[in-house]
Parts: C-alpha cells; sequence; structure tokens
C-alpha cells in the first residue's frame, strides 16, 4: 500500500493524520463518515419509575441529586447509567464508544491506555494496548516487519514499513513514538476508542513525502473512494481507514494526499 503526500507549499512541522477504525454499525448497513476520536459526554437524562422527569417549572427550585452508583446491567456500547441520591437515575451518551463486550457477552470499560507488552511476542512488540474489543500491538523497532499488528476475533491485520531508518519505540502521552524513522520524519501513535490513529510529522523541506507499507494478515485491502477498506472473506468490512489529512505549524488544513493500495 502506497501512501503520497503532495504538498504544493513550503513544509513546516506539517502532520499527516491516518485513523483505522471498526465500523459500529452492521456492515451490510454500513455508511461511511467521520468519526470523533474521544468520548466526551454529550447528553445527560434523568428518570424516575421509568418515565423522564419533566423539566423544572419556572421559579421551581430544582433539588440537587448526585450520582451514588453505576448501574451496570444498563451499560451499552456509548452508555452508562447511574443511580441518584433521589431515587432516579440519569444516562449519561458519548459520541464514542466507551464500552466493548469481553468474551462472556459482559459490558467493560474501555481502556486505550498503551502499556509494556508482556507477552511471549515482547522482542517484537513492545507495547500493546489494555482493554477493548481488539487487540493492538506495536513493534520495538521500526525495522521489524510490521510495525503494528491489529487482532479483531479471528482475522488479523498488520503494517510494516518500508526501508525506514532504524527507529526504537518510547511513549510520552500515551503515545507510541519512533523518531527519525525517514529524514526528519517521526511518527506516533495514538489508541482510539474503536481503533489507532497515526500522526506522520514532517518536520523540514527535507522530509520525506511519499510512504510504502506492507499489509499483512487474513483481510484484504480495497479503496472506495478515499477510504480503504480491510475485508474478510465473505467481504465484510473489519477495519476502515478514514481518508487523510494534513495540518501545519499554523494549523492550515489540506486533504491534499494521494494514497493508492497496489
Amino acid at each position: 500500500m502506497n501512501k503520497k503526500t503532495v504538498l504544493t507549499r513550503k513544509i513546516l512541522a506539517v502532520i499527516i493524520i491516518f485513523s483505522l477504525l471498526i465500523p459500529l454499525v452492521p456492515t451490510n448497513v454500513f455508511a461511511h463518515g467521520d468519526m470523533l476520536s474521544n468520548s466526551e459526554h454529550v447528553k445527560t437524562t434523568e428518570k424516575n419509575d421509568g418515565k423522564l422527569k419533566s423539566p423544572s417549572k419556572k421559579g421551581e427550585e430544582r433539588k440537587y441529586t448526585e450520582k451514588v452508583s453505576e448501574i451496570k446491567e444498563k451499560r451499552k456500547a456509548d452508555e452508562k447509567t447511574f443511580l441518584n441520591s433521589d431515587l432516579s437515575y440519569s444516562t449519561e451518551v458519548y459520541n464514542g464508544p466507551v464500552h466493548y463486550h469481553d468474551s462472556k457477552k459482559e459490558w467493560k470499560p474501555i481502556d486505550n491506555e498503551l502499556e509494556t507488552n508482556d507477552e511471549a511476542d515482547k522482542k517484537d512488540f513492545k507495547y500493546k494496548n489494555k482493554n477493548n474489543k481488539f487487540s493492538a500491538k506495536l513493534s520495538t523497532s521500526t525495522k521489524k516487519k510490521q510495525i503494528v499488528s491489529l487482532k479483531f476475533g479471528k482475522e488479523k491485520l498488520g503494517f510494516g514499513l518500508v526501508d525506514p531508518n532504524a527507529a526504537n519505540a518510547s511513549m510520552k502521552d500515551g503515545k507510541a513514538i519512533y523518531k527519525d524513522v525517514y529524514q526528519d520524519t517521526d511518527i506516533h501513535y495514538t489508541m482510539l476508542p474503536n481503533g489507532i490513529k497515526e500522526d506522520i510529522i514532517l518536520h523540514s523541506k527535507k522530509s520525506a513525502t511519499s510512504f510504502k507499507y506492507s499489509v499483512h494478515g487474513t483481510l484484504k485491502a480495497k479503496k472506495v473512494d478515499r477510504y480503504i477498506e480491510f475485508l474478510d472473506k465473505d467481504n465484510n468490512v473489519v477495519w476502515e481507514m478514514l481518508p487523510p489529512f494534513m495540518e501545519d505549524a499554523e494549523g492550515e488544513y489540506s486533504e491534499d494526499i494521494e494514497y493508492s493500495v497496489i
């Protein structure tokens, strides 16, 4: 897979961003759309005896309530429900997943934090994500066959850099960092609730502007418009790469990026 950036102006700390996500709806009704990369709280509703509480009338003093405990049985992928001190309950709805189904089909909190990999493949992969419905591992060095390895159910997907400099992995602010992967070029990886984000940081006019990746695993890649889909043997979308974009040090935004599957 080849990703080529087209830069029509002076490069000054340009960041190129790629996001690889798991579709959040069944593949047969999937519609392309951008996903926010965090899970901020966006709505709270209060209920009592199963009915929505009416808004307070003008001049009526609203009684203060506080959350007592979470009702785990009412969890959904993007919702948390709490019992309140007045025996009502409130539901918080997020703009992204905050729970995942574990092997017992129970909703568990997503923990996107990267941690040191202590499994059998620790010589190849230095970091892994903590708790999610998919597993992600990041290599000890850019010279490894795969810099990113993802597993979702029985399906595997990995990416390797073609002809990079030797750069060892480090961690800062929750990101896996590889410095000087190519001349004046760093790569950062950040875990998302439903995927992973890659930032390619170009520090000067001498930075690389063309990047090639090898693709590994059980899925086949297919370019659809400006998206790249990764399909299983039944042609179901397992992972999807959103259209990349770039920003410079002054915050100027551009989608003037060419990329293809070869």
